[in-house]
């Protein structure tokens, strides 16, 4: 339903502008392919806005199954990409592949053939996020009404999405002390102009010409989205490949509601953080972040060289001189990113992450999960950890808990895949306040949890406790009570060594002290790492809780600033 709406009140007429559908220079034989369920096709005939797109190209249904309640959302439009990809194929025809919930600003299809006519064989935009609630009633009130077009000029629609950045975009601004840990695009703001400098790992492939292509490969549809390698395996590394450097010769903008967030952004995702901003430290901390995520599994040689090309984002006139300075500084930034670290970036990203591991004060009280934790509040979400290999990041899961009996799970939808091979990256339980983020739960005092493998873990030691994960789909339950200071762990229906909540019999650990945050701990392991969902509203559980037990979603929030009183100066294994 939501994107059915994003899709005739955004999409279809911004497609209606002058210089898109209505300047098509072959109409004849040109289709708009919608995939999409049976109940969205059905819903969308006769709306205004899907008439006026029948006037301007023949829409064309196909057919993508209604997706299961656990889904990923991701792979279900890269079940859709691939559908559509393969008749683009099979056709050996030009495609241009568009969301529901973007905006394409007038002139944006005049400047796809004209890129077309000129031999590109595929034509790329840099991709990033901009929030719903702020953007779109802004640019609602700039249409007549339903059936009319959507005229935004490039340098209107670039004014409006860049007041309203998301918060994943947000991360991606170089000079910020939240500066992303896996940073897939960067952003440098120019002084005094309404602009900005890209440069960026994520491209949103807007055309693809398959008139020459002889054969085609949709292994990445399997994994992962179209913005991942599926450019380079099918179109390689080449001159044909385009770039948009300027919004004003196209510009698309995606739009994404506040509270949707992909699955590595937490709630402290804009805290600043003290290696982002301390002298010299942050510069290279930042650029050692850049260079992991190049030199990773996840780039392929087209994305590692056009990572090099600066784009200009901007609204209103540019004053040249700020443009290219700011562009200068970029470049080296980008340049000095894909080269080899300097002595001075090695000796400071080792700083970093000394500290991080260090459970000595006040090295500890960097890094404490309390410091991160003012206003997080309970919802289901995706858990990913997104840093460098080896690493681990605590996750919170809710507000801390002092009192009551709380009752919440953790799906996973590959724990137990690959033979258990990355099992050991997961652990679900609790940690007090100070507790490291970057520790893995359990490893100090101040931390108790249940790891994929089959064991426990608190003050770094390690004790069998039930089975490990040895299948794809794992549920894993935990029960707290916190006046009596005990909590179980159990997967898929069964709790651990006849564990029963209810009655208070067999916990997996007893005399827990409080205040408790609800936790996991991501491991990013080199083989791969367990992707986890909270599951902590009822609705959402699939086993029946204890009698007694509650949902995370009745607690509350700590008030912005405060801290947890149970604090320490440090803490040892």
């Amino acid at each position: 339903m939501e994107h059915r709406q994003y899709f005739l009140r955004l999409l279809v007429p911004s497609l209606l502008a002058p210089g898109n559908l209505p300047a098509l220079e072959i109409r004849s034989g040109s289709k708009f392919l919608i995939c999409t369920t049976a109940e969205d096709w059905r819903a969308i005939q006769g709306d205004p806005d899907f008439l006026a797109l029948e006037r301007a190209i023949e829409p064309v249904f196909v057919e993508i199954p209604l997706p299961a309640t656990r889904e990923n959302k991701y792979l279900v439009m890269s079940a859709g990409h691939k559908l559509a990809t393969e008749r683009v194929f099979r056709d050996r025809a030009c495609g241009v592949f568009l969301t529901p919930d973007l905006v394409l600003a007038d002139g944006g299809v005049t400047a796809l053939q004209r890129l077309s006519r000129e031999g590109k064989r595929v034509v790329l935009c840099a991709a990033m996020r901009y929030t719903y609630e702020g953007a779109v009633p802004e640019i609602e009130t700039l249409r007549k009404g339903h059936g009319d077009p959507l005229v935004l000029s490039p340098r209107r629609l670039a004014e409006i999405a860049l007041r309203h950045m998301h918060l994943e975009t947000l991360r991606y601004d170089w000079d910020a002390s939240w500066y992303a840990e896996m940073p897939h695009s960067c952003f440098w703001r120019v002084p005094e102009e309404e602009g900005i400098v890209i440069h960026s790992f994520n491209w949103a492939p807007v055309l693809a010409d398959y008139s020459t292509l002889t054969e085609h490969h949709t292994e990445t549809f399997e994994r992962s989205t179209m913005d991942a390698d599926y450019i380079c395996r099918n179109f390689g590394d080449d001159s044909a490949v385009h770039v948009v450097r300027d919004s004003d010769e196209l510009l698309l903008v995606s739009f994404t509601r506040q509270d949707d967030r992909p699955g590595h952004l937490a709630e402290d995702a804009l805290q600043p953080r003290w290696y982002n901003s301390f002298p010299v430290i942050g510069h290279y901390w930042k650029l050692a972040r850049l260079r992991w995520l190049a030199r990773s599994g996840a780039m392929d040689p087209l994305k590692r060289r056009i990572f090099r090309l600066g784009v200009r984002m901007h609204g209103g006139d540019m004053t040249e001189d700020r443009w290219k300075g700011t562009e200068r500084r970029a470049a080296a930034i980008a340049s000095r990113a894909l080269g080899r670290p300097s002595i001075l970036e090695r000796v400071c990203t080792n700083l970093v992450r000394l500290i991080q591991r260090s459970a000595i004060w006040p090295f500890s009280a960097l890094n404490r999960v309390d410091s991160f934790a003012a206003g997080v509040r309970a919802f289901d979400r995706e858990l990913v950890n997104q840093s460098g290999v080896g690493s681990h990041r605590v996750l919170l899961l809710g507000p801390p808990v002092s009192s009551g009996k709380w009752y919440w799970e953790v799906f996973s939808s590959n724990l137990g895949a690959v033979g258990g091979k990355i099992a050991e990256t997961a652990v679900v339980g609790v940690a007090q306040g100070h507790h490291s983020g970057d520790r893995e739960l359990g490893s100090l005092k101040s931390g108790w949890g249940w790891r994929g493998d089959g064991v426990k873990l608190h003050s770094g030691r390690v004790f069998p406790n039930g089975r490990a994960a040895d299948r794809s789909d794992e549920v894993i339950m935990v029960a707290l009570d916190m006046n009596g200071g005990n909590i179980w762990f159990g997967r898929n229906g069964a709790w651990f060594e006849s564990g029963n909540p209810s009655t208070g019999v067999n916990p997996s650990f007893r005399n827990l002290t409080g205040p408790l945050y609800p936790a996991v701990s991501s491991k990013h392991g080199g083989g791969g790492t367990a992707t986890m969902y909270s599951h902590v509203t009822a609705g959402s559980w699939t086993y029946a809780p204890p009698s007694g037990f509650r949902s995370l979603t009745e607690t509350t929030c700590l008030p912005a600033g405060e801290r947890l009183t149970n604090q320490v100066a440090g803490e040892a294994m």
